[in-house]
């Protein structure tokens, strides 16, 4: 019962932010992360690309499901499953050409339900099949 109301608690948010304000979530998290990456990097006297920052986006959502997985204490188990979930923007901008070929409406359910599955999917590996000790980590 929870995974359902996971599924449609967090359909209904990424389709409600993207109906209202579209592109707003995706730009929020890509600029911050890529403005954030680029600046740290013009610091260091490096010129990066995009292709990077994506690698570096998509490295730090997989060890935040990482730590996740790991994590025990209820409450920061709720702020990376959050932080999952705004992370997962990152699908939106993998999926762009391809999710391009629809309608508004139809591009914004497609991209909520992806999103949402596979939030539903991270929710499930931790719950069911003990991630810690099927990936060695104690």
């Amino acid at each position: 019962m929870k995974e359902f109301v996971l599924f449609i608690v967090s359909f209904l948010l990424y389709f409600s932010i993207e109906a209202i304000l579209p592109g707003a979530l995706f730009y929020i998290v890509g600029g911050g992360i890529g403005a954030s990456l680029l600046e740290f990097f013009k610091m260091l006297g490096l010129t990066i690309s995009g292709y990077y920052i994506l690698v570096i986006w998509i490295t730090m959502l997989v060890f935040t499901i990482l730590a996740y997985f790991k994590c025990s204490n209820k409450y920061l188990t709720c702020f990376l499953m959050v932080f999952i979930a705004v992370l997962l923007t990152v699908l939106e901008f993998i999926l762009l050409e391809w999710s391009n070929k629809f309608g508004q409406f139809e591009r914004i359910v497609i991209i909520a339900m992806i999103k949402s599955s596979v939030l539903l999917l991270i929710f499930k590996c931790k719950e069911q099949l003990e991630i810690g000790k099927l990936l060695k980590i104690n």
